[in-house]
């Protein structure tokens, strides 16, 4: 599989974690990864915890940044970055109109930024195939 063709069948058994602060409208991401052939499950940004995350055994965490909601996502950046079963699993913090401070921020809790428009599903999708396609070459 590439970055840019359809999900093959051992994608379509991925699991991509949606992380989402409570309040914030629905942007359709899921809906889009799904249509792309994964797996979507969400969480509240304010309720899940570490191991709530592994239980899940995602192929990658997506947490969408709200200004509302900045400390708790980083928050759990770092914290899921500290856990070593958690290392080898991609972390996307994701946004639409990331700050500077924003953009490094995430870089210090060990999360990829990814700067997109709220109905930017597509940019999303691209992403997780591509990391998804790099922790497979590597594992």
């Amino acid at each position: 599989m590439t970055a840019s063709g359809p999900p093959t069948d051992r994608d379509t058994q991925s699991l991509v974690l949606l992380v989402v602060p409570r309040g914030v409208r629905n942007r359709h991401h899921a809906e889009t990864l799904a249509r792309a052939g994964y797996r979507v499950s969400s969480v509240a940004a304010e309720t899940v915890t570490i191991g709530d995350v592994l239980q899940q055994r995602p192929a990658v965490i997506a947490a969408e940044l709200e200004h509302s909601g900045l400390e708790g996502t980083l928050s759990l950046a770092k914290r899921f970055r500290e856990n070593p079963q958690a290392l080898l699993i991609p972390f996307i913090i994701y946004g639409h109109q990331l700050r500077p401070e924003d953009i490094e921020d995430a870089a210090r809790a060990g999360a990829l930024w990814l700067q997109i428009e709220p109905t930017d599903g597509a940019r999303l999708v691209a992403a997780v195939r591509g990391l998804i396609a790099a922790s497979r070459k590597e594992t």
